[in-house]
Formats: structure tokens, C-alpha cells, sequence
């Protein structure tokens, strides 16, 4: 996982964005891939497919804003840990299933894990999550989990379900949440 996180890190770093919220979108774009929105349909949140050496990010465009970020995000991680960019591919992600699709083989089990935590990685860095934690606690005297999960998660525009899982993965709050 520190690949991972190192991998999103340096996506940040050649970009020169150093706050948040993550504009994914224009890190999307400055990447060169192109982006639309497109009706999936209920069981699909994001794909990614690259033709011809070009790539081309799809999202779902009536989800909500929170998880159409965290899908694009998704798909980004796709293209930076998965992607031959020389050979087309296809990745499609399901709204219903987080993790796997009913049949995915081990590797495309692991592949969505890691999609997973490069999202997270890139919305939620972990040194832009340390400062607004110590933000928080400079601007507060007592700070439940709960609120901050609730104000972290509309710092970063993620869901809260997203930030409590990055917060638990970094030790900021604990599995009894």
C-alpha cells in the first residue's frame, strides 16, 4: 500500500496541488485522458477504456457528487497502477459491489483493492488530512470521531463513509467508531 500511496503522492506533487479539496477532474484532464459523463445505468458507477493509445474516463453522472469524485478517482488509479497505456483495456466498475464483481479472479479482486486505496490516497492525502486534523484540533477543545469524520469529509468533498475509512487506515480514530 505505501506504493500506492507514494504512486498518488506523485501525481499531486507534478501537478504543483498541495490543498483541498482534490480537483480531480482537472487532474483527470492534465493527464491527457478524456472525460465524459455517461448514462451506465444503475449498476455502474465508472469505466475506463483506452483506444488507440487514448484513454477515456466514463462516470455516472446521477450519482452524487461524493461518489462520482471518488469513482473518477478510481479510474485514475486504474490508469496510473494498472493500464498498459500502449494496449487498449477496458475496466468497468459496479455500483453494487465495491471490492469485486460476481466471477473476478484473484488479480482483478486485488486490482480493485488498489483502485480503492489510490482514491483515497489521492482525494485524502495523508499529509493534507495530518494539517486540517491539527486544524481542527487547534480550533476545537474536544472533537468527537464523529465530527471529525463529518468536517474532514466536507474539507475533502468525500462521503463520510470514505473519510472514516482513510481515518481508520491512517490511526486517527479507531474501529470502535
Amino acid at each position: 500500500m505505501r506504493d500506492i500511496e507514494h504512486a498518488a503522492s506523485q501525481v499531486l506533487k507534478k501537478l504543483n496541488i498541495g490543498k483541498a479539496p482534490i480537483p480531480i477532474k482537472k487532474i483527470i484532464r492534465e493527464l491527457d485522458i478524456k472525460l465524459n459523463s455517461f448514462d451506465l445505468g444503475d449498476d455502474v458507477s465508472g469505466v475506463l477504456v483506452i483506444e488507440e493509445n487514448s484513454p477515456r474516463i466514463g462516470y455516472n453522472p446521477s450519482e452524487s457528487n461524493v461518489r462520482q469524485r471518488f469513482t473518477l478517482a478510481h479510474e485514475l488509479g486504474h490508469f496510473v497502477l494498472h493500464c498498459d497505456k500502449k494496449q487498449n483495456g477496458l475496466f468497468v466498475d459496479s455500483t453494487k459491489v465495491m471490492f469485486r464483481r460476481q466471477g473476478s479472479t484473484p488479480l482483478e479482486f486485488r486490482q480493485e483493492r488498489q483502485a480503492n486505496a489510490f482514491a483515497a490516497a489521492i482525494l485524502m492525502p495523508e499529509n493534507l488530512i495530518k494539517k486540517e486534523y491539527e486544524a481542527l484540533n487547534e480550533q476545537m477543545d474536544y472533537l468527537t470521531d464523529d465530527t471529525i469524520v463529518k468536517k474532514l469529509s466536507s474539507v475533502f468533498k468525500v462521503s463520510e463513509i470514505a473519510m472514516t475509512y482513510r481515518l481508520m487506515n491512517l490511526g486517527y480514530i479507531h474501529d470502535n467508531y
